[in-house]
């Protein structure tokens, strides 16, 4: 008989690693231990041993508590780090009536500029463009003098610097959100709307843009049409993309094929559309084989907004903290906001924007005569007149009585947008 070592039952083994982590875990359990107590008042400690399920639920709520906190933190550092710009609107500006008044800018690629150039910062086949260069007055790299930049002589306004990027304003959109943060209104405005440009006479209105980036474009619509902008925000195209992958998709209605006459194809079938990553970008960018062109383009803009907002409410992205994650992480990867936009006014303009249901925003094209040749260009002229009056009702939260007496062309159902 072996007495060097104790006996075991049979199949038993002496495991000595397991023993010493048992030991540590205990050392660790006692050491937290004594953290707690010199923590944790005698009185809470007491009350804990006598309800330990109360206490359990206690501290679960306390760490949901602590874990929404985090979220949110992340949440509004999120909004904060959108790029921002210096807006300058002038000193002879309309008097501020009320509300909101936000112009939403659409920056696109324009696939005529020369992909060639040194200057060229996008690429018409992904919409994305690189809004932290964005300045008050153009792109910092332009060398239009935005930034500190010596201005080319040549190109003293900057324009031609702006042209070689490929940038172009073609959603322009002004939103107006009443007083009680509970309704809001977007009107939009044709690109090639005809009308007055600061020291460059009458142009097409998207060329304010590439003329001097959101403060003249900004300055343009307030002198043309007597409305105080609050606050200016710019985004590429490559964010509709992103907000529909975001939300997994939403819908559109084609009420009928539409046929590309560059290249006799259907672009677009009939029927129920869900659009999601390019798909959406084709859907916001098709302008060819459309009746009525950039019209019914823009009518499109106003749709896959209106479509953006169903989806978000029947997903309840206010509720859900994954999809309002994601859904903000695409929104704020593809905008850039004037810096007078504070976080706060962000916070409750995204919360305001999210709670409202499809029943309480509008959408409108400002009054226009139609389409007209001017030299070699075709522009858009505006009825003026009509214009700053609608703009005028809508800043005093009476647009609805307003389209209801007068002839303004609005976002149809959504099964007749062509």
């Amino acid at each position: 008989m072996d007495n060097d070592g104790p006996l075991l039952p049979e199949g038993m083994l002496f495991d000595q690693p397991a023993r010493l982590r048992v030991r540590k875990r205990r050392r660790r359990f006692k050491r937290l231990h004594k953290v707690y107590e010199r923590v944790v008042p005698a009185r809470i400690r007491k009350w804990i041993d006598d309800n330990p399920a109360l206490a359990a639920i206690v501290g679960l709520l306390l760490l949901l508590l602590l874990i929404i906190l985090l979220w949110l933190l992340w949440l509004w550092l999120h909004l904060h780090k959108a790029p921002g710009f210096n807006p300058d609107l002038g000193d002879n500006r309309p008097p501020f009536l009320g509300g909101q008044n936000i112009l939403l800018v659409g920056l696109d690629c324009d696939e005529a500029a020369p992909t060639g150039d040194k200057l060229r910062t996008c690429n018409d086949n992904d919409g994305n463009i690189d809004l932290s260069k964005l300045t008050g007055s153009g792109f910092s790299d332009l060398g239009n003098g935005s930034a500190g930049a010596p201005a080319d002589p040549q190109d003293p306004t900057g324009s031609k610097a702006f042209e070689a990027t490929g940038v172009r304003s073609d959603v322009i959109m002004v939103v107006h959100v009443a007083e009680d943060g509970q309704h809001a209104q977007v009107v939009s405005i044709p690109r090639d709307s005809y009308v007055d440009i600061e020291g460059h006479g009458k142009s097409k209105i998207n060329a304010a843009f590439s003329w001097g980036g959101p403060n003249l474009l900004g300055r343009t619509i307030e002198q043309n049409f007597k409305i105080h902008l609050t606050h200016i925000v710019v985004t590429d195209f490559d964010g509709f993309r992103g907000i529909t992958d975001a939300l997994g998709g939403v819908q559109v209605y084609v009420p009928e094929d539409v046929i590309d006459e560059r290249c006799n194809c259907v672009t677009w079938h009939k029927g129920w559309q869900t659009i999601k990553g390019e798909t959406a970008l084709d859907y916001v960018r098709t302008r060819h084989g459309l009746a009525r062109g950039d019209f019914d383009r823009v009518q499109r803009h106003q749709n896959f907004l209106r479509a953006v907002v169903q989806r978000t409410r029947a997903m309840d992205v206010l509720v859900n903290p994954v999809k309002l994650t994601r859904l903000v992480d695409a929104a704020t990867s593809h905008v850039a906001m004037d810096d007078g936009m504070s976080d706060a006014e962000v916070m409750k303009l995204t919360y305001a924007g999210l709670r409202m249901g499809i029943g309480d925003m509008a959408f409108a094209t400002v009054p226009f005569e139609g389409a007209a040749m001017v030299g070699d260009q075709s522009v858009v002229l505006l009825k003026m007149k009509e214009a700053v009056e609608l703009f005028n009702a809508m800043q005093r939260d009476k647009f609805i009585s307003y389209v209801a007496d007068h002839q303004v062309e609005q976002l149809p159902a959504e099964n007749t947008v062509k």
